[in-house]
């Protein structure tokens, strides 16, 4: 909501399962106080991201926040798919991202980002990670799986951001690889 009151021409797109209650609810709320500006696409990111690249209102975005699947497989697709979606510059943030990586939740957008960063998609300016039990940022405050049991509360286990830019040398790559097939 931040983004969207600081900034009065920018327009929100949302990709989302949708599994949890509070999302139409959130949704429909910018709705109503940003009207026009929000659109929340449901589903897989795997499959609606790509299918929004077919869209003729696709263009170049400026800032993605990656918070999707927590297998490296979604991690990877969802970095690659939003890069398609970028240009040189584009500011993207990963949730789940950290150093050393303890929880299970948080192994594949680990190595989904750093290899991006070692293959030259991503330059990373940062990380803010944050421990299990200490003070904790408000989008850390739900109730997760621990590290031991995918059905426990949360006891143990760390939680971070990434942060960086698109650099858009991989982006031609990938454009021009796709386009050969």
């Amino acid at each position: 909501m931040t983004i969207l009151t600081t900034n009065p021409t920018l327009h929100l797109i949302s990709f989302d399962l949708v599994e949890h209650p509070y999302t139409p609810k959130a949704a429909a709320f910018l709705d109503a106080v940003f009207p026009g500006r929000h659109k929340l696409i449901p589903g897989d990111s795997t499959k609606t991201v790509p299918e929004a690249l077919e869209d003729a209102d696709a263009g170049q975005y400026d800032f993605m926040f990656i918070d999707g699947g927590h297998t490296y497989d979604v991690a990877a697709a969802d970095l690659r798919n939003c890069m398609r979606l970028s240009r040189a510059g584009t500011l993207v943030v990963m949730d789940d991202v950290v150093g050393t990586s303890t929880s299970w939740w948080t192994k594949g957008p680990t190595q989904a980002w750093n290899e991006a960063m070692r293959s030259g998609v991503v330059v990373e300016l940062g990380r803010i990670e944050s421990s299990r039990g200490s003070p904790t940022p408000y989008w850390i405050q739900t109730s997760r799986p621990s590290v031991d049991s995918k059905d426990a509360p949360i006891t143990s286990g760390v939680d971070g951001l990434a942060f960086g830019f698109y650099t858009g040398s991989a982006k031609i790559l990938v454009d021009s690889l796709l386009q050969q097939t």
